[in-house]
């Protein structure tokens, strides 16, 4: 797991241990954070900000289940910069949980929208932001400093 994946809506399979989180078709930045508020249950405190957003995929400290599922019904009817940037963020949880054994959690995008994010993930990972995060990432780790709403992965990333 930690993957993007790309299927049909009919062919995505569950397991019952896993927390399963459907986000429907989202136009902008407010809806999708919106939608992920209420779907993944996030804690009092989320900004509603691509930082706030950034923080808690890198934790999910307060979800029990190992195997965490979020599909997206529909994501390229963003804005093409908030897109980019969601897709970053996606991008960098998924590196982020690689390494510990907490989280499993795989993004399930539409075969439909594959071309779209596979351009923005690698538009993602050559930008110098991409570097940098990646970079902050591999020093957190060695820090230990991963694992804590205190200890965002990042500080910023936006």
């Amino acid at each position: 797991m930690n993957n993007i994946e790309f299927t049909k809506s009919e062919d995505l399979v569950v397991k019952e241990d896993f927390l399963f989180v459907d986000i429907k078709v989202v136009y902008s930045e407010k809806e999708l954070l919106t939608e992920l508020n209420e779907k993944l249950a996030f804690p009092d405190y989320f900004g509603f900000n691509w930082d706030a957003l950034w923080d808690l995929y890198c934790d999910f400290y307060w979800i029990s289940q190992t195997n965490i599922i979020i599909r997206h019904q529909g994501i390229t009817a963003l804005p093409e910069d908030d897109l980019f940037i969601y897709i970053g963020i996606v991008v960098d949880t998924c590196k982020s949980w690689r390494e510990y054994p907490e989280h499993n959690i795989s993004f399930f995008f539409p075969t439909s929208e594959k071309d779209t994010i596979l351009r923005l993930k690698k538009k993602y990972e050559l930008s110098p932001k991409g570097k940098i995060i990646e970079k902050e990432l591999y020093e957190r780790k060695l820090r230990g400093l991963f694992g804590s709403p205190a200890k965002p992965c990042v500080e910023k990333l936006v």
